[in-house]
């Protein structure tokens, strides 16, 4: 009886580890690029660069060019990962050289010779998990200092 108890517990609890969840892995981003206070950037490349950095080891790079009012939309990444992944690929990112855990995620955005990202504080934004929804405006400077 001992021995059918835990079995089944063993078995409650491999399924139970093995059921994958969801994580957001990059938000729902709109972005909007001006060339100066109100002028849209129209054909300008917008690239997002995101990494999980807990189980991931490449980063996903996907540029989209701004429309006619210089606004692209990044629809949410999420990913599904059961328990045991995401352990393995924590323990492995412990062991790796990069010191960042998690969802990380920025855009940049190019016009000929104007490039342009989002600043907070003098810094370059990184999302890093929250919000999950984002619009952000770009404005491109020329990239000749």
């Amino acid at each position: 009886m001992e021995n059918k108890v835990l079995f089944i517990g063993f078995v409650i609890l491999t399924a139970v580890l093995l059921i994958p969840f969801p994580s957001l892995d990059a938000p729902d981003w709109t972005i909007t690029v001006l060339y100066g206070p109100i002028e849209p950037a129209s054909g300008a490349l917008v690239r997002e660069d995101y990494q999980n950095y807990s189980w991931e080891s490449q980063e996903h790079e996907v540029e989209l060019v701004a429309d006619a009012a210089g606004k692209v939309h990044f629809p949410a990444r999420r990913v599904y990962r059961n328990i045991l992944m995401r352990a393995f690929g924590f323990v492995r990112a412990l062991a790796g050289v990069h010191a960042s855990f998690g969802p990380h995620d920025s855009v940049l955005a190019f016009a000929g010779n104007m490039q342009g990202d989002i600043e907070k504080n003098g810094m370059i934004f990184d999302w890093t998990g929250s919000p999950p929804q984002l619009e952000s405006v770009i404005l491109l400077h020329s990239n000749s200092h």
